[in-house]
């Protein structure tokens, strides 16, 4: 006999790291939230996409190919690298190197490639990295995300 299982709360599935492409695409998981949290309510809800290192190391990412395309389309888009440290800052845009870090910190060669199609060097630095130096940002982030195949692959580049 089949037991059936209990239902989950979307707040305990959705990722922390990001519930706007799912609050953008579910109003009522987008009433839940704010209901959920009154003080939004009266500042405001603002979603945001939390791509720090902190919450990425939290919870492995696993961004589709879509889901870049999205963002990709959707959303303002700086070339290059940041110019200094963000210190967890949110902005209304995304750098190249942002794309290109998490595509390789969860390990999606798929996903690189396809961001090198759009026109994002593989070989983008980052101007201001923690070590202090102009850090490749794909081999930073395939090494923090623990992939030796990305690594391997992009030393073959």
């Amino acid at each position: 006999e089949r037991r059936r299982a209990e239902g989950r709360d979307a707040l305990e599935v959705v990722p922390d790291y990001d519930p706007i492409a799912f609050a953008l695409t579910c109003g009522a998981f987008l009433e839940a939230v704010v209901t959920a949290n009154p003080e939004w309510k009266k500042k405001g809800l603002a979603l945001r996409t939390d791509l720090t290192r902190e919450r990425l190391f939290e919870q492995m990412p696993c961004f589709s190919l879509g889901w870049f395309q999205w963002v990709l389309r959707s959303f303002k888009r700086r070339k290059g690298a940041p110019k200094e440290l963000r210190y967890g800052e949110y902005y209304d845009h995304l750098y190249d190197s942002d794309l290109m870090f998490l595509a390789a910190f969860q390990g999606s060669k798929k996903v690189m490639k396809w961001l090198v199609s759009q026109g994002i060097p593989l070989k983008i630095k980052r101007k201001y990295s923690e070590s202090g130096d102009n850090e490749v940002v794909a081999v930073g982030g395939a090494a923090a995300g623990g992939h030796i195949a990305v690594l391997e692959w992009l030393r073959s580049k």
